[in-house]
């Protein structure tokens, strides 16, 4: 698969989109998506500072030994009750949340260990973001992270929040070993914003940090 990039700067969809399944058009429309061709592939041509490059789920290998920054795009089709550990039962409303977390680790915690463990249902419930993706109630649409070896997900986090205002939906979840005072690391964006767009505001925000390169990984067909 030849590598795409996202960039901040335009609006414009190469012809190359048009070759994608619905699925991908869907989730990433009105990106910026550009080929990068066999030549720069080759030479090992990293993006601008000011583009992110898309992978799908399944190349999620392509991040081994990479640690830092992700954001979970969850979407919650039809709203269910859900008993969340010690947070106790809530009830989870139809629509659009993200999750934040950090990957500083060595292999099944690193960022492709960590994304892999949230794709998976089989999986002992071991934090409060493994009893909503368990559910089956609830999907991963895409993921977003920045290469970096410093914590910063309650940095991350709480740009989100100052940025896109969203609400609280559960409070504490994800958020116990927070260094910054983070009300919850589950952000919900309601049931009428679209998950592309979405995405891409979140993609801006992590190219506006200034930090590591940016990934977006998005969903494919075998993770449909």
């Amino acid at each position: 698969m030849v590598p795409r990039a996202i960039s901040d700067q335009e609006e414009f969809v190469s012809d190359a989109f048009l070759t994608f399944p619905m699925r991908v058009k869907t989730l990433i429309t009105d990106l910026y998506v550009t080929w990068i061709g066999m030549h720069s592939l080759i030479c090992g041509r990293k993006p601008a500072e000011s583009e992110a490059i898309i992978l799908s789920f399944s190349e999620i290998l392509k991040l081994k030994d990479l640690k830092g920054v992700y954001t979970l795009v969850i979407l919650v089709k039809s709203t269910f009750p859900l008993r969340i550990g010690g947070l106790g039962e809530w009830l989870i409303k139809r629509g659009i949340y993200t999750y934040t977390g950090s990957a500083l680790g060595r292999g099944s915690t690193d960022l492709a260990g960590r994304i892999s463990r949230h794709l998976r249902m089989n999986k002992r419930r071991k934090w409060h973001i493994d009893y909503l993706l368990c559910s089956g109630k609830a999907s991963i649409e895409a993921a977003l992270m920045f290469i970096t070896e410093d914590r910063m997900e309650c940095n991350v986090n709480q740009h989100l929040i100052k940025s896109l205002n969203p609400t609280i939906p559960i409070p504490n979840f994800g958020s116990s070993d927070c260094n910054m005072g983070c009300r919850s690391h589950l952000l919900y964006f309601g049931s009428e914003l679209p998950c592309d767009i979405l995405v891409r505001k979140i993609c801006r925000l992590y190219l506006q940090m200034g930090e590591g390169e940016v990934f977006v990984l998005i969903k494919d067909k075998r993770h449909a």
